[in-house]
């Protein structure tokens, strides 16, 4: 049997991923600066590079055990989100379309992922190479497939290709968890150099996009923001396993509030466009505080009835409040 032992470098880039994930759908709440509402993309690929991390370490058995297992991770929040908004009426749709549908495009796509990292793990975990070039061949065929100039494809917005090319970030954290559980150490050189690395890639990220936009014949080249986008996840958990980071992180109330809402990581996701308001547009810049408070209290909330409708349905004993109401 595998012992897992925690993580804390994960733990801290949950935190850096809802901010940003939240952060990116602000665009209506930054009155007078839209273009501060970004990070979205980096945000989801911090998500999928965790989740693929923890998924090459836990126990495999039986396909249909191990599935039932992602299901019981994901959907008592669905399920809470779906009952939630419909009795608050919360919502246009029926509680149906929030069980499917509730949590965007976010859901169903990792729901997918489960079953090809499964099998990936299952026998092809000594050839993650080729798993990679198999889903580089796939992207730029569907890629070119799909692109012209007139029909111009931005990859991190409303369009299935994502959905393709988010598994390189999935695959990209099972090879980090797979490797640290063989005995290889995260390559660390010092705080200042992943900094500086971290940061080249964030501006390589948005400079190839913001010259694919300005110069619209070379728009081609947006797909090649995937690469600076896997050295800034790379370079994030390496900065987030840094010693002095992770002793903050377990010994300040600060870090506590940082693992609170890191934890909060799937409901905030799922949450978040019900509470996103322009009611309030009137007291910017407070009221992206309001908004994100609001936002951390909702995704709490379904956490705990999910816990309290998973525990209902999952045996005959009685309710562990203790776990259904802990914050942390």
């Amino acid at each position: 049997m595998m012992i897992q032992h925690r993580n804390l470098a994960l733990d801290i880039l949950k935190f850096f991923a809802v901010i940003l994930i939240t952060n990116s759908h602000f665009d209506n709440q930054y009155v007078y600066a839209k273009g501060l509402a970004t990070g979205g993309a980096i945000g989801d690929a911090l998500f999928f590079f965790i989740s693929g991390y923890s998924l090459f370490l836990g126990r495999m058995g039986r396909f249909d055990n191990w599935y039932k297992r992602r299901i019981r991770r994901i959907y008592p929040s669905v399920f809470a989100l779906a009952i939630v908004t419909s009795m608050l009426h919360l919502t246009g749709y029926d509680m149906i379309h929030v069980i499917l549908y509730g949590g965007d495009w976010f859901v169903s796509c990792i729901m997918l992922y489960y079953i090809v990292l499964y099998f990936i793990r299952r026998h092809f975990v000594e050839h993650l190479n080729w798993c990679y070039a198999a889903v580089a061949v796939i992207l730029l065929i569907w890629y070119v497939a799909f692109y012209n100039h007139d029909n111009y494809i931005y990859i991190y917005k409303d369009t299935y290709i994502k959905w393709l090319f988010f598994f390189f970030f999935m695959l990209q954290g099972a090879q980090m968890g797979w490797r640290e559980h063989n005995g290889a150490a995260v390559e660390i050189t010092n705080a200042k150099r992943i900094a500086a690395l971290l940061i080249t890639n964030i501006f390589l990220f948005y400079g190839i996009q913001l010259f694919c936009r300005h110069f619209w014949h070379y728009d081609w080249l947006m797909i090649t923001t995937l690469i600076p986008l896997g050295y800034i996840c790379l370079n994030f958990y390496r900065l987030c396993s840094l010693e002095r980071f992770k002793h903050y992180f377990e010994t300040t109330k600060v870090g506590w509030a940082m693992g609170a809402i890191g934890g909060l990581c799937l409901e905030v996701y799922l949450t978040q466009p019900f509470v996103r308001t322009t009611a309030i547009n009137n007291l910017f810049p407070l009221n992206l505080i309001i908004i994100f408070v609001g936002i951390l209290l909702a995704a709490y909330i379904v956490r705990a009835f999910g816990r309290f409708f998973q525990q209902t349905f999952s045996s005959e004993d009685g309710y562990q409040w203790k776990e259904i109401l802990k914050v942390k």
